[in-house]
């Protein structure tokens, strides 16, 4: 069947209607995360049987332990319908670990998915080494598979309970590749890095994963705490988490108390610390302590490893610190389920994070080896207590703490930073951003930051060599604050905040110390640029931008000017320039003009003496290409433009010229051929007609 090209024209539109209206009809793939599994498909009422394993004759599911009958049939009765009246989201586990095994069966339903079906996860070291193919890797290559192991625990507790559409994992890899195995440097592929952690929790809680719980099976080794305690970057990562989500952490297995050694990030503020129990007590490995927060199973536990095999051999609390994770996304859903069927108002994280932990009265307990008594999980009476009764209220401030920021990296307190105002890259910038943070947090009034003030305080020493303050500036107010150094000195940035009024008034004040010294110049940082450099936002604030060691000078008697870049901030007596090695200028600035025929180059260098009498040459060169001005680039394409106006003349031309040839030799034909007509004419009455 043939159609017009008028025809095939409207069907095209009409298509093109068609596929509009279907697209704005459809979700947006990148509005966010979707889950592929039907709502309410899933459904479970009875114990599992797992390679053979009944989950009912598990010493941890018994009645005097977690009692998970009465937990499926809480689920099945008080929380299941209300989700399924419902569009409710899943509640997400990110489960940062060494990866899982995705083939294994135990996690079909459960794992986190993509609009569009593709199963989501993360590689926080493949991303960090610019690896973008890889950074969805999350191949489990651990001794043991440990990742799939503590993530197959919380997959049997969701299938056991019945809630795969409503509580999903999402696997975040922050272990060490195979590929990047050194056992010489300890690093094996059950090791990880802090900075693979603090981007695996970055990524958790990032707007297209927004995790709600977050599973950290991993603990600092031994004689390291230190380098995890003051890891700000790391705990500014955590506690950031915590405003959303419960970060769940393994306390250790080194039988250590938290009185010796603490052991991180389950130590850390913001973070929920899990000790191991075991068949009767404490397991006996297990680190314990006041620093961490509760008791979970840690000793025979049901999970699957390699190929997919189970077996009860699983101990420690990194198969302990599973339960919690499990038991707050569990109470974050019955918090839901209350939130719709009543006028019940949802709690704030942090709330919902420390009615976990809270040890109340008549909660079971396990004492541990220190004599003292630490909660026990209680998953059933976390989720079936009376919840109206929780206290939302704001709590009193405790401390207060200033942090600092130099180009998203952290600053402590009493370092020393180098005088710089300009800087090409932003990274040497005596710029400082500071900010507080209100304790207990996440617990305290949000508007309380907006009444900080600040003030810039300089010290001078006197002749003894004792600190005393010279001048106090003030800085403005609010929760955070930014301030440029541009002079040498020692510096306190105050922030004060009053809390409360009259007699019940209470002030807290804190100082963050920076000794800001002379800069020092350096020849390798040094460029030559041209002058209007300088001024631009590339170099004064840093925002981005190549320097270019090459410039091209098009024409005779055309001028460049030039500066030597980081030199605003530091003492100088000259600058002296250099022109094919040849001294050509003195001075903070250099005009050049091309001499000789074009076609030439030019390397152009500067020495720069300082005031204590040292010369530093700058060894970035500038080459500067002199060419004439017909080489420049817009001639070219005045050449090209020229050239084929004079090709599409001369085929006019002769086109023209030919077209009037062949009216003149038309005409002399015509008049015969009007001549001939004429004379059949007269026989031909139709001709004639």
């Amino acid at each position: 069947m043939a159609f017009s090209g008028k025809k095939l024209t409207v069907i095209a539109v009409t298509a093109l209607v068609f596929a509009v209206l279907l697209s704005a009809l459809l979700p947006c793939a990148a509005s966010g995360v979707s889950y592929a599994e039907p709502v309410g498909a899933a459904d479970a009422t009875t114990a599992g049987i797992y390679g053979g394993l009944d989950t009912d004759a598990l010493w941890y599911f018994a009645q005097e332990e977690l009692n998970l009958a009465e937990i499926r049939g809480y689920v099945a009765d008080s929380i299941l319908p209300v989700l399924r009246a419902n569009a409710v989201e899943p509640v997400v586990i990110a489960v940062v670990d060494t990866g899982l095994d995705r083939g294994n069966s135990v996690f079909d339903g459960v794992l986190l998915r993509a609009e569009n079906g593709e199963y989501l996860g993360y590689n926080s070291y493949y991303d960090a080494e610019g690896e973008s193919s890889l950074a969805s890797d999350i191949t489990d290559e651990s001794e043991g598979k440990h990742g799939t192991a503590v993530a197959s625990i919380i997959a049997l507790l969701i299938r056991e309970t019945g809630l795969s559409d409503y509580i999903k994992i999402y696997p975040v890899k922050a272990s060490y590749p195979k590929a990047a195995e050194d056992t010489s440097a300890d690093i094996t592929v059950n090791s990880f890095s802090r900075d693979n952690i603090r981007l695996g929790i970055a990524n958790a809680i990032s707007e297209n994963i927004d995790a709600d719980v977050i599973n950290l099976s991993l603990c600092s080794k031994s004689g390291t705490g230190a380098s995890w305690r003051n890891d700000a970057e790391l705990q500014a990562v955590i506690a950031q988490a915590a405003q959303t989500a419960t970060v769940v952490a393994a306390a250790g297995n080194e039988t250590t108390s938290s009185d010796t050694s603490f052991f991180y990030p389950a130590a850390y503020d913001n973070v929920v610390g899990v000790m191991a129990q075991g068949r009767s007590g404490y397991h006996s490995s297990t680190n314990y302590g006041a620093a961490y927060d509760i008791f979970a199973p840690g000793e025979d536990i049901l999970a699957t490893t390699t190929n997919g095999e189970y077996n009860t051999s699983a101990d420690g609390t990194s198969m302990a610190a599973p339960f919690v994770s499990f038991a707050a996304a569990l109470f974050r859903l019955s918090l839901t389920a209350e939130d719709l069927a009543s006028d019940f108002e949802m709690p704030r994280n942090s709330v919902i994070t420390r009615m976990v932990t809270r040890l109340a009265e008549n909660d079971a307990t396990v004492t541990a080896r220190d004599g003292k008594e630490y909660k026990k999980l209680d998953i059933l009476k976390l989720i079936s207590e009376d919840i109206h009764d929780i206290d939302y209220g704001w709590m009193d401030v405790t401390a207060m703490e200033i942090t600092a920021a130099r180009n998203g990296k952290t600053v402590k307190s009493g370092a020393e930073i180098g005088l710089q105002t300009l800087r090409e890259t932003g990274e040497g910038r005596s710029y400082l951003e500071f900010s507080v943070s209100l304790y207990p947090t996440g617990d305290t009034d949000p508007t309380l930051p907006d009444n900080v003030t600040w003030t810039l305080v300089e010290y001078e020493q006197d002749e003894d060599g004792n600190e005393e303050e010279a001048s106090s500036t003030p800085l403005g107010t609010g929760g955070s604050i930014g301030k440029l150094f541009d002079k040498e000195g020692l510096f306190g940035v105050r922030a004060t905040l009053t809390v409360g009024e009259g007699a019940s008034a209470k002030t807290f004040e804190e100082e963050f110390r920076i000794s800001v010294g002379a800069q020092t110049f350096r020849g390798s940082d040094a460029f030559i640029v041209e002058e209007s450099y300088l001024s631009s936002d590339a170099y004064v604030r840093g925002t981005g931008g190549n320097i270019t060691r090459d410039i091209v000078l098009y024409g005779e008697s055309k001028t460049m000017t030039f500066a030597v870049t980081t030199l605003e901030d530091v003492a100088y007596e000259s600058v002296n320039w250099y022109v094919n090695g040849e001294i050509a200028a003195t001075g903070d600035r250099f005009t050049f003009t091309p001499s000789g025929t074009p076609g030439r180059d030019f390397d152009i260098t500067a020495r720069v003496t300082l005031e204590d009498g040292r010369t530093v040459f700058v060894q970035n060169t500038l080459t500067v290409h002199y060419e004439s001005l017909a080489a420049h680039p817009l001639f070219a394409i005045l050449w090209t433009a020229l050239g084929v106006g004079a090709i599409v003349g001369a085929v006019l031309l002769v086109r023209h010229h030919k077209k009037k040839k062949d009216g003149s030799n038309g005409s002399a034909n015509g008049s015969a051929m009007a001549a001939e007509d004429g004379q059949a004419a007269a026989s031909s009455p139709i001709r004639k007609k």
